[in-house]
């Protein structure tokens, strides 16, 4: 007899059981995608992200999402950004294949910066706060110049005073030259060779007619003759040589008594405060400040960079290479090559839009609107660059912001630009430094920022335009007097401009700070410098004064010296011209 391998009951019983497994997919399918998405924002975000209902219809294959709100995990008190409504029709076919297609996608009533009911913050750390590259730790640490000026002994103490040095380099010239001089004085004719060139003179005029003799007298009168040529020589030559040496005495005497204005405009320069002591005084002050206020801004495009380059066509390259054998008892997933490659996610178009009129407690404008385009997860075989261009608008403030990021080919070329007109900002930190705390109680900014990317090398250039400008009143320390003069002029400006430069790679930026500011700020410090300097120059010129100018006296004396010199070989020379005139 034979036995049925499939039975009736067992079949109807399968068949309910899966009947009852879809009927509870079904029920709970939302709640699932709700949690999961949830799951994913959080360890993607790196703080709390929050969704208040997901409908998915599996037979209209539509999606919508209800109350998206996306923690900051820098303040988790308020959210990055909060949507009322996500929807899409999904075309369930392709995630057979692992893959989502979207032709568009709607978000209505996107805000951002709003405050959160409970803290969005998660116990363990994010991949966006691993990133942080922390531009404001880059520039200078706040300080203000120092205005202490030393008294005239304690400037001079540590300086080399070149017009002492330059007095004890000529007194060794001059002994060396002095030294030289007589030697060769001491080998003129003394007071003996003279007397015998007398006597030889004498002896040729003695009366003797003989041919012979008045021969022989010719030969020795020509050979006295030359003799005395040279000597004169010598003589004339050590004139010279003593003429320019007074000469260069001289001139050396003007410069040590020019030196000590030398010593002193010097000495005085390094407490003026100038050039690099007073430069870029705004960057010492405000950099840290509005550095951190763009650090964000860098960070996410750090933090997206590097999914996006996972796809480019280096990475795409990558794939092609063999990989690894899998351990024993593991498959192996085999991906044939696709006739037309696509991306697992995509979106064609993304519509933005704004059911509110405004954000509360926000201070960017939440009047949204825009689109963006090709978003994908492998941009670099999608034929086109993913680009956007958004609009908001909130009161009198306006923000754009557009651009496009192309990773088609293995050097990436990206390009951000955003335009932020009258935002309206409120008790802003300027700087927190306890000498010069400077908060801007009301102001209104224009923005200009252009962030490129090109072969990993990052360049992001903002311009930040202060108008309408109040600063919070403060009550400086009574000492600081130069911080209640910079806090003076601060507070009577209405406009101010920054424009900060960071450039290099996301993982070591450099970055820059200028400002309109530095110029006046450099000049308030100048201002309250001048008359302690005034003070100061004149204790140092006559500090100065008083130790170089007993340094001349040994120098007139070797003047002196000279003059001396000078008169015995011209008393020499003297001496010896007669006896030349009476050959």
């Amino acid at each position: 007899m034979a036995i049925g391998i499939i039975r009736p009951a067992g079949i109807a019983v399968f068949l309910a059981a899966m009947a009852i497994l879809a009927a509870v997919g079904l029920l709970w399918v939302d709640v699932l995608a709700k949690r999961a998405l949830e799951a994913l924002g959080t360890e993607a975000v790196g703080a709390r992200v929050d969704l208040r209902r997901a409908e998915i219809s599996l037979f209209e294959q539509r999606v919508a999402l209800y109350g998206l709100a996306v923690a900051d995990p820098d303040n988790p008190m308020r959210n990055l950004l909060e949507v009322e409504q996500i929807e899409f029709a999904a075309d369930w076919a392709p995630l057979v294949f692992e893959r989502l297609h979207i032709d568009t996608m709607v978000l209505s009533g996107l805000q951002l910066n709003t405050e959160r009911a409970e803290s969005g913050a998660i116990d363990r750390a994010a991949p966006l706060q691993r990133l942080r590259s922390g531009l404001g730790e880059l520039m200078p640490a706040p300080s203000l110049p120092q205005l202490q000026i030393p008294s005239p002994a304690e400037a001079i103490a540590g300086e080399q005073l070149q017009s002492l040095a330059l007095v004890a380099a000529i007194e060794q010239d001059m002994d060396d030259k002095m030294q030289r001089i007589e030697q060769r004085i001491a080998g003129l004719p003394d007071a003996d060779a003279i007397a015998g060139y007398e006597q030889r003179l004498k002896a040729l005029r003695s009366k003797d007619f003989q041919p012979l003799a008045l021969l022989a007298k010719s030969s020795e009168i020509k050979a006295l003759r030359d003799d005395f040529k040279s000597d004169i020589a010598r003589v004339k030559s050590l004139r010279r040589e003593i003429t320019a040496t007074q000469a260069y005495l001289q001139e050396k005497i003007a410069e040590v008594k020019a030196a000590p204005q030398a010593d002193i405009a010097r000495i005085r320069q390094k407490y003026s405060l100038s050039g690099d002591n007073i430069g870029a005084l705004s960057a010492r002050i405000f950099g840290r400040e509005i550095a951190a206020w763009i650090d964000r801004g860098w960070r996410w495009y750090a933090q997206l960079a590097p999914y996006l380059d996972k796809t480019a066509a280096g990475a795409s390259a990558a794939g092609d290479a063999a990989p690894p054998p899998p351990r024993r008892g593991q498959g192996v997933d085999i991906r044939f090559p696709e006739a037309r490659p696509a991306p697992g996610f995509l979106v064609r178009q993304m519509r933005l839009s704004a059911l509110h009129d405004a954000a509360p407690g926000g201070q960017i404008p939440s009047q949204f609107s825009g689109e963006l385009e090709n978003i994908n997860s492998r941009p670099g075989i999608w034929p086109q660059p993913m680009t956007f261009a958004i609009q908001a608008r909130q009161l009198d403030a306006a923000l754009q912001l557009e651009g496009s990021i192309d990773r088609r080919a293995e050097a990436a070329d990206d390009r951000i630009v955003l335009a932020l007109r009258r935002l309206p900002v409120r008790n802003l930190v300027l700087s927190s430094q306890p000498q010069l705390p400077v908060t801007v109680d009301t102001a209104v900014i224009d923005a200009d920022a252009v962030l490129t990317a090109r072969d990993g090398q990052l360049r992001l250039v903002a311009d930040l335009a202060f108008g309408d400008l109040a600063l919070a009143p403060v009550a400086p320390a009574p000492s600081a007097d130069t911080a209640a003069a910079l806090l003076q002029a601060l507070g009577e400006l209405e406009t101010a401009a920054f424009t900060i430069t960071v450039q290099g790679s996301a993982e070591a930026p450099q970055v820059a700070l200028e400002s309109d500011l530095d110029t006046l700020l450099a000049d308030i410090i100048r201002q309250r410098l001048a008359a302690k300097l005034a003070v100061f120059e004149t204790q140092l010129e006559r500090e100065i004064v008083s130790r170089t100018e007993g340094k001349l006296g040994p120098l007139n004396a070797r003047q002196q010296g000279l003059d001396a010199l000078l008169a015995r070989v011209n008393d020499k020379g003297e001496v010896m011209d007669k006896l030349l005139q009476r050959l």
